[in-house]
């Protein structure tokens, strides 16, 4: 262990190197995003997925925009801006909360491996 950084373990597979009192928690049995939170406000939210096609499926943009207005009531968004070669993110406040949600897909042979991102915090952390 690294000074002011904790191994935790939220799921038997995953293990991670964290500062010192952030907590990480995912529930049913890994089907929803890991989600670490500081005493103080801030969160930090990574939705890992696989999509076993290569089918059409939404714009990243409506993805993002989706997934960010489900797990952040009350923040107002700006528009998605694409990032990289795969990648969209916006940023948002709510009170005097600010944050950041992005998501990248990356399109595979046999699917999409695809990651969601939020990350929120009082102004003054």
């Amino acid at each position: 262990m690294i000074d002011g950084w904790v191994e935790v373990r939220p799921e038997p597979n995953l293990s991670l190197q964290m500062r010192d009192g952030w907590s990480a928690n995912r529930s049913e049995q890994g089907k929803r995003p890991i989600v670490f939170t500081r005493p103080k406000g801030a969160r930090v939210v990574v939705w890992p997925m696989f999509i076993a096609s290569i089918a059409k499926t939404p714009a990243p943009e409506a993805v993002l925009t989706d997934f960010a207005k489900r797990d952040t009531g009350g923040f107002k968004w700006s528009a998605p801006v694409r990032f990289g070669k795969n990648g969209v993110r916006m940023f948002g406040q709510s009170g005097d909360t600010i944050g950041q949600s992005s998501f990248v897909d990356n399109k595979t042979p046999v699917g999409m491996a695809d990651y969601w991102y939020l990350t929120q915090a009082p102004h003054a952390e």
